[in-house]
């Protein structure tokens, strides 16, 4: 199968799954990228080691529209084309196999919350690539049931988990788990790093002298810290991270606070999961109740309501034995989330249109 993958930029935790897709005996993968980087992602990646190519040297937008696309999709004359978006680049993409009479399957990890605010003109468009696609990937459940709302048939589903390497996010016993609680995003309202902070300020108020950490940049980031000085509460700031050495920060934490208002699924709940903390999360992050089980390995909060969030902080804060449960539910949960299931789901859902 030669199957052409059209995405937006490479990232940490899709390049190896491309690598063992890649190395699949019965497949020749090109993946085009509309470009090398995006304003908001500063991330510095190994070597890429499989079949690539850069449509654009631009990293200054968001909305891709590489034309070139057409050129390098007739060069490879691809079996299955797989694009993971509706930017102009993917719409071209989507354009060609159509045209050709080729395969199409749309990658997606949006879900209907996240989606739920689209225009008309979105949603048509959407109807019209689903319609004429032979395979529909998603990255959760949440996919799925957002792909079931466009009356599409369950029998072409295929999932492809968003995944890291989860042996390197082992707890390691020797570092000190010298902050009570950690914000890992970036700053923004959708991210809600306020919230975190009153969360915070309350928990201090209880258990005096907790101490938080900050990882990430944003808009808010000065506004947090801040309010986090305003209520005297003790804070580390480490930044933007890179992804090789964000692992320890993770392993000198306790507990992984995600209230995000809008998140299609939140990779950092799987980064924290597999350092073995527990994550609160609210509903509308796509992990929420698939990966992140209430009272299994963390706490699903379907509202943004401080004192049901504080409740659980202490308690995990207060009872050990409680913590280190749901602590190995935590690495336990996670382990079935790898880029090898990523890349199968990629490669079942190209070979079932391609018998």
């Amino acid at each position: 199968m030669k199957i052409a993958i059209v995405t937006n930029i490479p990232a940490p935790y899709r390049n190896p799954v491309y690598s063992i897709l890649d190395k699949f005996d019965d497949v020749d993968l090109l993946v085009l990228f509309c470009s090398h980087t995006e304003p908001n992602r500063n991330w510095k990646l190994p070597e890429i080691d499989y079949g690539h190519k850069f449509l654009s040297q631009k990293d200054d937008t968001y909305v891709h529209t590489n034309w070139n696309v057409l050129r390098e999709l007739n060069r490879f004359n691809a079996d299955v084309v797989i694009t993971a978006g509706f930017n102009p680049t993917m719409l071209l993409a989507w354009t060609w196999a159509v045209l050709k009479r080729k395969k199409h399957i749309p990658f997606s990890d949006a879900n209907l919350h996240a989606e739920s605010k689209l225009s008309v003109f979105h949603r048509l468009i959407r109807k019209l690539v689903y319609k004429t696609s032979e395979a529909f990937i998603g990255a959760s459940n949440k996919t799925l049931e957002l792909f079931k709302a466009y009356k599409i048939d369950e029998s072409r589903f295929f999932k492809s988990c968003l995944a890291i390497d989860n042996a390197s996010f082992g707890s390691a016993d020797s570092i000190e788990k010298k902050f009570d609680l950690l914000f890992c995003h970036q700053f923004n309202e959708r991210k809600n790093p306020l919230f975190f902070v009153e969360l915070a300020k309350i928990i201090d108020g209880l258990k005096p002298g907790i101490e938080v950490l900050l990882i990430g940049s944003g808009p808010l980031k000065e506004k947090t810290i801040d309010k986090l000085k305003e209520y005297r509460i003790k804070y580390h700031d480490a930044g933007f991270v890179q992804p090789a050495d964000i692992i320890k920060l993770y392993q000198s934490s306790k507990i992984f606070v995600f209230p995000t208002r809008k998140d299609p699924w939140g990779l950092v709940a799987n980064e924290a999961l597999a350092a073995g903390l527990p994550v609160l999360v609210s509903s509308v992050a796509g992990v929420a109740n698939e990966l992140a089980i209430d009272g299994f390995n963390g706490f699903v909060f379907e509202n943004f309501e401080t004192q049901a969030w504080v409740e659980k902080i202490h308690q995990l804060l207060n009872d050990q034995a409680l913590y280190d449960k749901i602590s190995r539910n935590a690495i336990q949960s996670v382990e079935r989330y790898t880029h090898s299931e990523a890349a199968k789901g990629i490669y079942d859902a190209a070979r079932f249109i391609t018998k």
